[in-house]
């Protein structure tokens, strides 16, 4: 196939990529599953802090002693 012949197909290809991903581009807020549908890969999604969840402390643990204000 030539190049000339490819050539709008890749075009099209690509501006049907850029107008899938035209949410992600502008911040516009969208379901969470249309975003999940849209990392193709996992090293698009960065793992933050926020996303690991620690296992939560207990009540009469020393940082709860240290936070709370004595009366």
């Amino acid at each position: 196939m030539s190049t000339a012949r490819r050539l709008p197909s890749l075009r099209s290809g690509l501006t049907a990529c850029f107008i899938y991903f035209w949410p992600l581009y502008t911040g516009q807020a969208i379901p969470i599953g249309s975003w999940r549908g849209r990392m193709w890969l996992d090293t698009w999604v960065q793992l933050g802090r926020h996303t690991r969840r620690a296992r939560p402390a207990a009540a009469s643990s020393s940082f709860v002693s240290k936070t709370l204000p004595e009366q």
